[in-house]
């Protein structure tokens, strides 16, 4: 069993239910969250110590990760092969069940 206990908040940027956070801090040893390079959260002055203490809304930056998760998303489209329960696998017509306004290709 691993000595690592964390977890990741999302899909904000900020936190959202402070009782929440509070709750998580007490229970997780870290709480990541994802946040883009050069963007600062607007966090209350309560959560910002929270957040220098290193502990709590560390920031996963997704810049070096954005280009291989969008080629694996774009070959996963193209063979119409999905893993996830929520995603339609009946094509019956040629196309696809994605909000494209809401996916950037690389």
């Amino acid at each position: 069993m691993s000595d690592q206990n964390y977890a990741l908040y999302y899909p904000t940027l900020e936190f959202r239910d402070y009782e929440w956070l509070w709750a998580a801090a007490l229970l997780w040893d870290r709480i990541y969250k994802i946040v883009p390079e050069g963007y600062e959260p607007e966090e209350p002055d309560n959560v910002a110590v929270l957040m220098e203490e290193g502990e709590v809304g560390i920031p996963i930056r997704p810049e070096k990760y954005a280009k291989d998760v969008a080629n694996e998303f774009k070959k996963k489209l193209e063979s119409r092969h999905w893993e996830a329960s929520a995603v339609r696998t009946d094509f019956s017509e040629d196309k696809e069940y994605i909000n494209f306004t809401k996916v950037k290709w690389m």
